[in-house]
């Protein structure tokens, strides 16, 4: 056995011996190379067999070889330290980034939930003893009321609050300098009931209001008459008007959520909300705005977060403040070239609601889960709404026709809850383990490809064995082996030195 590589026993004397003898290749115990034995101009017989050289079995060999890694040391500093700050750089993303700053720990799911909205037309508690409104302690503001309700057996009397329809620009009545110069028309005083029309999770709040009376023809109820062209008849011409202090009524929003696979459910008397306001700054300094909707930060400047006026925990704005908040003017020309007073329009009310913050998850400092929620007011361009009722009399033959155009408020309510779960971690930190095989990918290519020493470390990194099929080796696999190999033999096909750096 040499250092060449794998050996074969001959017989001294031989014609193999007598020539491996004169190119010096002879080692221990009559021993030469396979590859001196197998060159490509021999054909020789190894204990009694004769078999092909070894090069002709080496497309397939290398077609067909196994590839397994093999561990090399490469000993350059540079290398080295280039794969340990990559390794450092991917594991503070994973683990900082990832899983405590996005909470990537966290199962989430979008809530579903329900919506009831109130409507009330400004108004005020009164002393009927002194004729004065009374105030609540906190807000020192008149307290609000329900005009349905009776408040006498208590000295009080529920008040409506509306100015003098003088003071409206948009009423034909109006006797304010800037009074309207398109869509007017002569405003009405109407209550909440009036105003207001539910639909499932949006509410009709009415602006404008078209009313037309009609009467039955004849012809409607003679089927014997050979053509009807009018089955009602106008009786006069439509009456618009528009609903005096509108911006004044206050929107109640009662809202619940659910998360059906995590289980959790909250209701907006146990969570805290705020409103956005985008792009109106006199808002956010009059209403003592926040930098966000969970902060406490003050800004003065949109956009901010105000905070609703709170009564046993349900949320209560005017529709000036919902409105401003999206900087929409009900008296700007919008479509048809009518202003969105007279014409209506579509409002999305967004309901977002979150319970998990970066850095610290769901329960906060605090120790304890908690929900926040903002709403945000979009105006949907160009769009419009109405809705008809329908009054008859009693006779049925004559019938009162009330178009209502006014701001239909629908909300959708989305957002993210969380909740531990361990499985969604361990998928996090798999995904983004992916990343450290990038470390390595980079280093090795750096290494066989681009530095000086490129050739030596490639030469260290694949190499290729000999051929170890059986026929390479001049055996058939029915015939006992002669072929020595020892721990000391050298598989390599080729035996290049590294430079020991």
């Amino acid at each position: 056995q040499t250092s060449r590589g794998p050996t074969a026993n001959i017989g001294k004397g031989s014609a193999q011996w007598r020539e491996a003898s004169d190119r010096g290749a002879i080692g221990p115990v009559n021993q030469i190379p396979l590859r001196d034995v197998a060159s490509p101009s021999h054909r020789i017989s190894i204990s009694g067999h004769e078999t092909a050289a070894m090069p002709k079995q080496r497309c397939t060999d290398d077609l067909c070889a196994y590839q397994t890694v093999k561990m090399v040391a490469i000993r350059d500093r540079r290398l080295g330290l280039l794969k340990f700050t990559l390794l450092s750089v991917i594991g503070i993303y994973i683990i900082i980034y990832k899983v405590i700053y996005q909470c990537n720990y966290l199962k989430l799911e979008a809530p579903v939930g329900t919506v009831r909205f109130s409507l009330r037309e400004p108004t005020a508690l009164i002393n009927k003893t002194t004729g004065s409104a009374i105030l609540d302690r906190t807000t020192l503001q008149p307290i609000t009321c329900d005009t349905v309700k009776n408040y006498d057996t208590k000295g009080e009397s529920c008040n409506v609050t509306f100015k003098p329809v003088e003071d409206y620009p948009y009423c034909n009545q109006s006797q304010v300098t800037e009074k309207c110069s398109h869509d007017c028309a002569p405003c009405v005083y109407w209550d909440a009931i009036e105003a207001k029309n539910v639909q499932g999770k949006s509410v009709l709040v009415t602006t404008h209001v078209q009313e037309i009376e009609q009467n039955r023809t004849e012809c409607s109820e003679d089927l014997s008459a050979s053509a009807c062209y009018h089955i009602w008849d106008n009786n006069g011409d439509p009456k618009d008007s528009y609903v005096a202090g509108i911006e004044d009524f206050t929107m109640l929003l009662d809202h619940a959520i659910a998360t059906p696979t995590l289980g959790i459910t909250a209701t907006s008397r146990n969570m805290t909300g705020r409103l956005l306001i985008q792009k109106n700054d006199t808002l956010c300094a009059v209403r003592n705005g926040f930098d966000d909707f969970r902060g406490d930060t003050h800004k003065s400047s949109a956009p901010c977060y105000v905070e609703p006026v709170q009564a046993l925990g349900l949320d209560f704005f005017t529709l000036s403040d919902l409105l401003g908040s999206a900087n929409i003017d009900l008296d700007k020309k919008a479509s048809a070239n009518h202003s969105v007073r007279y014409y209506g329009s579509v409002i999305l009310l967004q309901i977002t609601y979150v319970n998990h913050w970066p850095w610290v998850g769901t329960h906060g400092w605090t120790g304890r889960m908690h929900i926040n929620y903002y709403y945000e007011v979009t105006l949907l361009a160009d769009s419009s709404y109405k809705f008809e009722t329908t009054v008859y009399d009693l006779a049925l033959d004559r019938r009162w026709v009330k178009t209502k155009y006014g701001l239909r408020f629908v909300v959708l309510q989305q957002g993210s809850i969380g909740q531990f779960d361990f499985l969604t971690l361990l998928l996090t930190s798999t995904a983004s383990l992916s990343l450290l095989a990038l470390a390595t990918v980079l280093v090795d290519f750096l290494a066989t490809n681009i530095l000086a020493n490129r050739k030596l470390y490639q030469s260290a990194k694949v190499q290729k064995t000999v051929a170890f099929n059986n026929k390479d080796f001049g055996l058939k696999t029915d015939q006992p082996s002669s072929v020595t190999l020892n721990n000391s033999t050298n598989v390599y096909e080729d035996d290049v030195p590294l430079i020991d750096a």
